[in-house]
């Protein structure tokens, strides 16, 4: 389970996706992932988060939401 911090909100969420080649993130890697959030939150597109999952952090930017 991954821990997001979007603004003033955190919500945990579960990584659905990584959209790459390898499946998988290492240091200094970009790739789109798809994130299910267990609990619902106001989101805006080009929102920034910073997302965490044990010791691991990433950061990046909303490009579309799924209902």
């Amino acid at each position: 389970e991954a821990c997001l911090h979007l603004n003033n909100v955190k919500v945990t969420g579960k990584i659905i996706d990584i959209q790459n080649e390898q499946k998988l993130l290492r240091g200094r890697e970009q790739a789109k992932i798809i994130i299910r959030l267990f609990r619902p939150c106001y989101l805006d597109k080009n929102t920034k988060f910073v997302f965490r999952e044990r010791k691991i952090f990433g950061h990046g930017c909303i490009t579309n939401i799924i209902d």
